[in-house]
């Protein structure tokens, strides 16, 4: 192995690409780099999405900040995009290795892209809108309750929803079921923060009736020492 190879070897990985790319613009060597630097930081980004999701349901019932929260949600969601990317760029650095032979390769393009051809109308697509503002609602909703301390029942907070985003209660309900389902630490987390409130409420009315009882206890033994 020669001294340029050897130092090829200890640059980290992606480098090299993105090297290459900076130098003539070649955009196949910027998909190689983002694909070679996702490969050798797999296992660490795979170690810190749970790590995240850890953070984010916290064991022990104590709450998590609301910035802490925003902080880790938009990490969790980053590092989700960037899964959902890496097959994508791979399509699309297939595809420039090996655009085919004439004919139209638009389709194929597409296809990498995921533009198309997957069998979904525009009206699935409104619907996943939809029901992304749905749960993006019920987010806010818990959000709020874990600010401020007030307990809201799920169907409060789904009437709500409904009368805003004009859907039916059960249909709230169902979104915010789908997203919990899919995501079990963002059920746990809402379940802290609801279990939270409503101690905190069930507190409030324990010592509103303790406060009435002495007031009461008070004028009586008042009276009878008059």
């Amino acid at each position: 192995m020669s001294e340029k190879d050897e130092g090829a070897q200890d640059r980290p990985a992606g480098s090299a690409a993105l090297t290459k790319y900076r130098a003539h613009g070649g955009g196949i060597e910027l998909f190689r780099a983002y694909i070679d630097r996702r490969k050798a930081d797999q296992q660490a980004n795979l170690q810190r999405k749970t790590e995240v999701i850890e953070a984010l349901n916290p064991t022990g019932g104590t709450g998590i900040p609301v910035d802490a929260f925003e902080r880790l949600t938009s990490e969790l969601t980053m590092l989700q995009i960037l899964e959902e990317l890496d097959p994508v760029i791979k399509d699309l650095l297939r595809f420039c290795m090996n655009p085919g032979l004439g004919g139209d390769q638009l389709p194929n393009l597409r296809s990498a892209l995921r533009i198309g051809g997957d069998g979904h109308a525009p009206s699935d697509s409104e619907q996943a809108e939809r029901k992304w503002a749905v749960q993006e609602r019920w987010i806010g909703a818990y959000l709020t309750m874990q600010e401020t301390g007030i307990y809201r029942s799920q169907n409060d907070i789904a009437r709500d929803i409904a009368k805003a985003l004009g859907v039916s209660q059960r249909t709230a309900i169902n979104h915010w079921t789908d997203k919990k389902l899919a995501e079990p630490w963002q059920a746990s987390w809402a379940l802290s923060i609801e279990m939270r409130a409503k101690t905190r409420a069930q507190r409030k009315v324990r010592e509103q009736q303790s406060g009435e009882t002495s007031r009461r206890r008070g004028k009586l033994t008042f009276g009878k020492g008059v």
